[in-house]
């Protein structure tokens, strides 16, 4: 006779029990990945997004570092990253993810909404020229239009 601690109904219904953990956990985990800043950017952005990385980047994931080292699809500097991060309350390491786009594209709406940048031109601005952009706006008026001329909107006059 069986060991009773050892049954066909004990270990089925452990087995049961674990696997309805394991579904409970992975729709948890779905559910934080789709409601993670990581997962992808607010889908209101995607346009303006979309219009940045040929802007920055050439629509390059890996392009050459900027003039004053900005990296990665956005051009991203060192302190721009780490500044949006402490925003959003995570720490990505800049050297290990300021390459992967969906995460650069995260920094930006961080770091343009850290500085109050609301509208998509005030956001573009922001990027362009860091956290006193109010104070740069004439100097990003070329940036601003290079961006409206990959969101295929007439440039600014």
């Amino acid at each position: 006779m069986p060991d009773p601690q050892y049954s066909f109904d004990t270990i089925s219904r452990g087995v049961r029990i674990l696997v309805i953990i394991g579904l409970i956990a992975a729709v948890i985990m779905l559910l934080a990945l789709a409601c993670s800043p990581c997962f992808g950017a607010e889908p209101s952005l995607r346009p303006l997004l979309d219009a940045l990385w040929p802007v920055e980047a050439s629509g390059q994931l890996n392009p050459p570092d900027g003039k004053a080292g900005e990296r990665g699809p956005l051009q991203c500097g060192r302190a721009a990253w780490t500044d949006a991060c402490e925003y959003g309350g995570v720490t990505w390491d800049y050297d290990t993810w300021c390459q992967d786009l969906a995460r650069s594209e995260q920094v930006f709406v961080w770091y343009t909404s850290r500085y109050g940048a609301r509208t998509w031109e005030e956001r573009a601005r922001c990027w362009n020229s860091g956290p006193k952009w109010r104070k740069k706006y004439r100097l990003t008026d070329e940036y601003w239009a290079k961006v409206q001329k990959e969101l295929g909107r007439k440039p600014c006059q």
